[in-house]
């Protein structure tokens, strides 16, 4: 089962919480995690914890001490940006680099991306019907926790004006239950993204076509400053079902592309799109 994850702390995310319960499709199981309870359907069940969420590396184990079965992790949250854009992102999680919001430096999270990319399609369709404001798009990989199953964030942004309001949260609670129940798919492979900015607005508008779902997406600093060849390896291997990456030229300059090119090659992780 998706373990959907609540931050109690988070006023975003109890929105998105209260959203997808009012659909009135879920039970509350007879059980609880970490003395709270916890809401069950088919085929996914919804906790709560006490955040902040990025520094809770004990969830993956106290998930399955407590006997919930784990298919992957979506964690219901807040997106903050200092530019206060309306915001609704989708993201995997690790640190490329340094450990600056939990986690662990240099260490990727598996991602789960046939679900990030389902939600992102889904949400920027009910976005759009419901003629909302927001940018739809995916987010580089970033923060933690650090955990060993498939793991997204799905996310309202961009400040406190958004975090609680409810046309965003029914938005996104509703590409949520399309998702749970099958909908959004894509044949396209699963590719990790090389290069952009933050956002990944090149493969969003890929995802968004529906030509493919993306893991990993690691940004142009990132291949700068770190070390690549082992940054690219990793993020193909934490990305389940890989079949390539997906470069983003025009955010890197022809040294680079041609590194990131070798890069890959001596990764096994073919380019889809190498010129």
């Amino acid at each position: 089962m998706r373990v959907l994850v609540c931050n109690r702390s988070d006023p975003a995310s109890v929105n998105l919480r209260d959203r997808v319960l009012e659909s009135g499709t879920w039970e509350e199981a007879q059980r609880t995690f970490r003395g709270k309870p916890v809401w069950s359907r088919s085929e996914a069940i919804l906790v709560e914890i006490e955040g902040p969420a990025v520094t809770d590396e004990a969830l993956d184990g106290d998930l399955r001490g407590s006997g919930l079965p784990i298919r992957d992790v979506w964690f219901l949250s807040k997106h903050a940006a200092a530019s206060g854009t309306p915001s609704l992102t989708v993201h995997p999680i690790g640190n490329p680099g340094e450990a600056k919001f939990g986690g662990r430096p240099g260490k990727l999270v598996p991602a789960a991306a046939r679900d990030m990319g389902a939600l992102l399609r889904r949400i920027a369709h009910h976005a759009a019907t419901a003629k909302l404001p927001h940018q739809v798009s995916y987010e580089a990989t970033h923060h933690g926790p650090f955990l060993s199953s498939p793991t997204l964030f799905v996310e309202i942004g961009s400040d406190a004006q958004w975090y609680g309001d409810v046309a965003s949260g029914r938005v996104v609670a509703a590409a949520i239950l399309d998702v749970l129940a099958g909908e959004g798919r894509s044949s396209g492979p699963v590719l990790i993204g090389l290069g952009g900015g933050h956002y990944a607005p090149r493969a969003g508008d890929v995802a968004k076509a529906g030509e493919a779902d993306f893991g990993h997406l690691i940004p142009t600093h990132a291949l700068e400053t770190g070390d690549g060849a082992a940054l690219i390896a990793q993020a193909a291997a934490m990305t389940p079902d890989c079949a390539g990456a997906h470069l983003h030229h025009k955010s890197m300059n022809g040294a680079l592309r041609r590194q990131v090119v070798a890069w890959c090659e001596a990764a096994g992780v073919p380019v889809h799109n190498p010129h």
